[in-house]
């Protein structure tokens, strides 16, 4: 019980986090990067939760499926950080704003690197996944 519970009680403590931090005066771009990417990885979470793993077969369809998902969540992860500033932009209605718009399109201009990035960690997750599972000799 308290597994199926624990996805749930996560995504209500960084919502409270991500409204919280949405109050305060920060211009910083860490923190919508890091909230961008725990969004991701919650949202993997939910969806590797449902899915069962063992269902695809064959070493190259598993690399190919692994650099796909995370070449995915590299550009989600521009995405909702894109999204987070620009939020925060509309919420304070500012003058002068947290994340001028120029930043946020520059931030999204490179959601190429972000996804190239995220296909070489998806890659690597699944490498290091294959290097470590017991294999069976017959």
């Amino acid at each position: 019980m308290a597994s199926r519970t624990l996805p749930r009680y996560i995504v209500i403590l960084y919502g409270i986090a991500l409204f919280i931090w949405l109050g305060f005066e920060s211009d910083d771009l860490y923190t919508p990067i890091v909230f961008g990417t725990v969004m991701v990885v919650l949202i993997i979470w939910q969806i590797m939760g449902k899915l069962n793993i063992k269902t695809i077969r064959g070493q190259r369809r598993l690399l190919a499926s692994g650099v796909g998902i995370g070449a995915i969540a590299g550009a989600s992860v521009n995405i909702f950080a894109a999204l987070i500033m620009l939020f925060k932009d509309v919420r304070h209605g500012h003058t002068f704003p947290d994340y001028p718009l120029t930043l946020i399109v520059d931030f999204v201009m490179r959601l190429p690197i972000w996804a190239l990035v995220g296909g070489m960690i998806g890659l690597a997750i699944i490498l290091v996944w294959l290097a470590t599972r017991p294999t069976v000799t017959s």
